[in-house]
């Protein structure tokens, strides 16, 4: 999948949680910023444990290399779904879409895409979390298993993202990247 310039796709491994961390501590400690760099590191843990905590595999944000335009208050996890006794993949996305609003992301139908809207706290602060799922089935899992996208937009709660100008073309452009998914031998 093509990223956003400068976006970057981690492992969530306590390893790469420690790296972030390090460069977090290396760019911020020269700018004499240690209340921040306090605050970053303990949203750092708590995002990537809670990454962790949702079984996701990556963590895709913005890097240190990217653009202004391109830079938002937002992540992506990925995780795998898997079918239970009770529930199929295919019973999974009938509910997406009768219940969910999820719609096919591009003309193949490789991918469902659903919106959630909410709130949310960050350092103590209520802010607007909006949230797009992206699903698409794994091959040969016979439909078994799938790879979910979940980007989450942190945004002033006032502003309604989907007739916000600029954040929804800003959703509207992670949506042409993850349009962009396709599955390597």
């Amino acid at each position: 999948m093509m990223l956003p310039s400068g976006w970057v796709a981690y492992d969530t491994s306590e390893k790469t949680e420690q790296d972030l961390l390090a460069q977090a501590r290396a760019r911020l400690m020269p700018q004499h910023q240690v209340a921040l760099q306090g605050m970053l590191e303990a949203h750092v843990a708590r995002a990537m444990q809670a990454a962790r905590d949702n079984g996701a595999i990556l963590t895709i944000m913005p890097g240190t290399e990217t653009p202004d335009a391109l830079f938002a208050t937002a992540s992506m996890i990925a995780t795998v779904r898997e079918a239970t006794e009770q529930y199929s993949l295919d019973d999974v996305v009938v509910d997406i879409i009768q219940r969910r609003g999820g719609q096919s992301l591009d003309e193949n139908k490789r991918i469902v895409r659903w919106t959630e809207a909410g709130k949310a706290q960050i350092s103590g602060e209520d802010v607007g979390a909006y949230s797009v799922f992206y699903l698409t089935p794994v091959p040969g899992s016979s439909r078994r298993r799938a790879l979910q996208f979940a980007l989450t937009v942190a945004h002033p709660p006032e502003i309604d993202i989907e007739t916000d100008e600029v954040l929804a073309g800003w959703v509207a452009l992670v949506d042409a990247h993850v349009a962009t998914f396709r599955w390597s031998a």
